[in-house]
């Protein structure tokens, strides 16, 4: 068990470090004749795309190991939709800055990716945590019948 746990975490962390590297590395090059300094912006995308995927690999790895030995646990499943909810998140923020871009709206899209990647990413990691604890807490409270 344990030797699963530590390849998950290691196979984790080299998928989110090559996400991470190559998004970074391609928002640095994409921005670099609109923007100076333009690994500033490709820094912090880089940096929230790596630790995004990374807890994502990992919560769908153990999401399917335990799901082999049939005991999936709520706490795994909650994970792993959270983990799913940030990326998915931060997919559609990619998107509305790229199109601020594309229409000319330089500091917007630059302002999006710099700094609302990061805080985009754990607004909708907690609200899918909150979301789907009371979701539980609902099930859980609901009176059985016979």
């Amino acid at each position: 068990m344990e030797r699963t746990v530590l390849f998950h975490a290691a196979l984790s962390v080299f998928v989110g470090l090559v996400a991470g590297f190559g998004s970074g590395l391609l928002v640095t090059a994409w921005l670099d004749p609109l923007v100076w300094p333009s690994v500033f912006v490709g820094l912090p995308v880089g940096a929230t795309i790596a630790v995004a995927t990374a807890l994502a690999t990992y919560a769908i790895l153990a999401r399917r190991a335990e799901r082999r030995v049939d005991e999936l646990t709520q706490r795994t499943a909650t994970r792993m939709w959270a983990a799913v909810a940030g990326l998915a998140g931060i997919g559609v923020l990619a998107l509305l800055a790229v199109g601020a871009v594309a229409l000319g709206e330089l500091g917007v899209g630059v302002g999006l990716l710099a700094f609302g990647f990061p805080l985009w990413y754990l607004v909708c990691v907690a609200g899918a945590f909150a979301f789907l604890g009371a979701r539980r807490r609902t099930k859980r409270d609901q009176p059985r019948s016979l």
